[in-house]
């Protein structure tokens, strides 16, 4: 789980990096643009593999005809997303009013056609836990794509600097995955392979391109057409500045529990007690990141930016609780495929994602990226409990025993929370990096001590995952703690 933290948690650093310096170069409206390809890149992003990685994973065994199957189909998926970008520009630029924008989509369909080749490749180092390769991939493909954006976007190249930057990570991770992973498509594509793939893969690949569209693309949409390419690059950075805490909480979390509770699927009670705690870890992460943003969202954009991202402040605070309850509920996928219940999924995703657009409506209607904001949140409160009852009924997990697991970090996060805020009334008016850094200092120290005291559920797994001297500290002070 180390190599696999440093690697997830790494890359999106070295890629929100990439990101903090384009805020900087690029205007509201040229972020704006380059947002509605970044969507695009989500969209794709999870049609890539239509759900098959996940397939090879929890399979018991694989054969050289399987494997070749869906190689070939990963290969035809990523050559029709690239032409539907290349054919589908102009439709897909005026789908958010962003007609300038038309000219980048082709090159993020290019991309797809190259991560393609690769998906095999690395659902195999995943299935064998080789997170140390792994992690390498994740590390240099985002910097190869900041080494290339930056200067380009220095040179003038606007929104085109990422989209350029995507292409040449691409080619770059693709080939290293094919150097770490020694498998070659040797059979030809099997009909009955392809038909026990699909079977499971449909509805897990549906449902998540379902909640991609409902939760990440619809509010783009509905920006794009209502409010413009300068409200679109401010909703925008708000959205990548949460994305960028919980995405790599997710990724790690499905990528190494889904494998090790698979591994454990004759056992039930193993499976709920695995399940539980590391939930209580991702909570542990996910709670008081989120706190944290909420509560000092203002001081870190002006220390950046100063005044030039300032609305968006308003936006992360409204929507850091939303983030932060999206991301435990995410959590209840990997019950989903233990139990073969994608089918399941579709249905609640269908559901819980009507909702959000309404949500998004609603708040549109009010006139006002705030009111999107509360709105979201509303609706994704309310769906919270019922998006953990649904799988519950069927894993044999009870909502008093997540509570127990989510509690500790909650009230972690509470305390945290009100010692920023008395650190910054005592603090009074100076300037943001002071009103940022001490306050931060601050939290993380009330963090640490709690964590130690409580030791919330999970927090030896989370330990366990810090490498080097700093985590052989930690250990021993949790030791200290417990004695």
């Amino acid at each position: 789980m180390r190599w696999s933290t440093l690697g997830q948690i790494g890359g999106q650093a070295i890629r929100f990096g990439t990101l903090l310096v384009l805020w900087e170069i690029l205007t509201r409206e040229e972020y704006g643009l380059l947002e509605t390809t970044l969507v695009l890149a989500g969209v794709f992003e999870l049609l890539k593999t239509l759900g098959t990685s996940e397939f090879l994973i929890k399979e018991r065994e694989l054969n050289e005809g399987l494997l070749s199957t869906i190689f070939s189909v990963h290969v035809a998926a990523g050559l029709v997303l690239g032409l539907l970008a290349w054919l589908g520009a102009d439709a897909i630029a005026a789908l958010f009013k962003a007609r300038t924008a038309a000219s980048l989509y082709p090159m993020v369909g290019a991309s797809f056609v190259f991560l393609s080749l690769g998906h095999v490749h690395e659902a195999l180092l995943r299935r064998e836990l080789e997170f140390v390769q792994i992690s390498v991939v994740r590390l240099v493909g985002p910097l190869v794509l900041g080494v290339v954006a930056i200067p380009l976007a220095l040179a003038g190249w606007q929104a085109s600097s990422f989209v350029v930057g995507l292409v040449a990570e691409a080619v770059v991770s693709t080939a290293l995955l094919w150097f770490f992973n020694p498998w070659r498509p040797r059979a030809a594509p099997s009909r009955a392979e392809l038909h026990r793939a699909v079977h499971f893969s449909a509805f897990l690949s549906a449902s998540e391109l379902l909640r991609y569209l409902f939760a990440h693309t619809a509010d783009r949409v509905i920006i794009g057409r209502h409010f413009g390419m300068e409200a679109m690059g401010t909703w925008g950075l708000c959205r990548r500045m949460l994305t960028f805490v919980a995405k790599p909480v997710i990724i790690i979390y499905h990528r190494v529990v889904l494998p090790a509770l698979a591994k454990l699927q004759d056992d039930a009670d193993g499976v709920r007690r695995r399940y539980l705690r590391a939930t209580g870890a991702v909570s542990l992460l996910i709670c008081p990141s989120m706190f944290l943003l909420a509560c000092l969202a203002d001081p870190m954009l002006r220390t950046i930016y100063r005044d030039k991202w300032v609305a968006a402040v308003p936006l992360i605070m409204l929507l850091a609780p939303a983030a932060m309850l999206e991301t435990l509920a995410s959590t209840v996928g990997v019950l989903y495929l233990l139990h073969s219940r994608t089918g399941v999924l579709f249905t609640w995703t269908a559901v819980s994602g009507t909702v959000i657009i309404g949500a998004y409506l609603i708040g549109a209607a009010w006139g006002s990226l705030q009111a999107i904001a509360l709105a979201t949140t509303i609706a994704i409160a309310a769906l919270t409990v019922p998006a953990f009852v649904v799988p519950f009924r069927f894993s044999g997990h009870r909502l008093r025993d997540l509570l127990a697991h989510v509690a500790p970090s909650l009230l972690i996060s509470v305390a945290m929370a009100l010692a920023i805020l008395a650190t910054r009334v005592l603090l009074g008016d100076v300037r943001p990096v002071v009103a940022f850094l001490v306050p931060s200092a601050v939290g993380a120290a009330v963090v640490g001590v709690l964590t130690l005291r409580l030791r919330p559920p999970g927090t030896t797994d989370l330990i366990d995952a810090v490498p080097g001297t700093l985590g052989e500290t930690l250990r021993a002070r949790l030791d200290r703690s417990k004695s």
